[in-house]
């Protein structure tokens, strides 16, 4: 895989990338819950005291919930962008966004709950980069604006 793979993530890749990465991660969170609670099955109560114990659990649930939060809106602005033909516009977002959604989730569950910022920062950034597309977008005007250039870049004057 190049180097330059993530730089050069289309809109349509990045979407299909965080939902395999949500997925993955309420997989993982559905698996984590339910496999050190078989031995009590049936116990319901039991079973959910269990799931529910321990800081570890806890970490791996909020990262979670956070990918769920992030997945939905995320994935239909990039889906949106890949529609209306958003390529190298959107490229470094859709990767930034890509690369934290990933370091986010799985930097939390695997190294420690000190990883949030690592995969938060690129996320953001990536969010920051699809603003002035998505309002070149909306206003028909993709062609003014370049995720790597800013100065081509002209707002629309509002009516």
């Amino acid at each position: 895989m190049p180097s330059s793979y993530w730089i050069e993530m289309s809109c349509g890749k990045a979407a299909l990338g965080v939902f395999v990465n949500f997925l993955a991660g309420s997989l993982y969170m559905s698996l984590q819950r339910a496999f050190p609670t078989l031995k009590y099955w049936g116990n319901w109560k039991k079973i959910r005291d269990e799931a529910e114990k321990g800081y570890e659990a806890e970490v791996v649930r909020r990262a979670q919930l956070n990918s769920a939060e992030y997945a939905g809106p995320l994935i239909a602005v990039l889906l949106y962008l890949h529609s209306q033909g958003v390529g190298e516009e959107a490229a470094l977002a859709g990767g930034l966004i890509l690369a934290g959604s990933i370091v986010h989730l799985w930097g939390q569950i695997l190294v420690g709950p000190m990883m949030q910022s690592a995969g938060a920062a690129p996320r953001y950034a990536g969010m920051v980069l699809l603003i002035p597309v998505l309002q070149a977008v909306t206003s028909k005007d993709v062609g003014q604006f370049s995720a790597v250039n800013l100065s081509r870049f002209t707002p629309v004057q509002a009516a």
